[in-house]
């Protein structure tokens, strides 16, 4: 799961990084990411990082609301176990396309996977292999 000090809540976050930030698509998922070199965090000090911030978006088009709420739940499953790729003090929004629905997690995972090695490069590969 991902821990709730990861977790993005504020708007203009949101709207700061979908703005702001270079995008990826794959299959199932638009991936959103603003570096921090990119920003100037105010809720971090310069000399050390903040934790990575992560958001979902899950619109209606992806389905009923027991369907978003699922798909929620496995895009969360899924960024938590990538959430060692994420930089520190780094955004993330990650939006949902109505293929997801069906998508399983083991698939969502390697999606963003993907996603992250494209917009972070250097990070996922001192990461270690996938």
């Amino acid at each position: 799961m991902l821990p709730s000090h990861n977790r993005m809540r504020n708007r203009r976050d949101f709207a700061e990084t979908v703005r702001s930030g270079r995008r990826v698509g794959r299959g199932d998922v638009v991936v959103h990411f603003l570096s921090a070199r990119s920003e100037k965090r105010a809720g971090c000090p310069v000399a050390e990082p903040c934790a990575p911030r992560i958001g979902l978006v899950v619109g209606k088009q992806v389905g009923g609301s027991v369907t978003r709420k699922r798909v929620s739940r496995r895009l969360r499953a899924a960024l938590g176990e990538l959430l060692a790729l994420v930089p520190q003090s780094s955004r993330l929004v990650v939006r949902a396309l109505p293929a997801a629905a069906g998508a399983e997690v083991a698939e969502l995972e390697s999606q963003l996977r993907s996603a992250l090695r494209k917009l972070a490069p250097a990070t996922a590969e001192e990461k270690g292999p996938s």
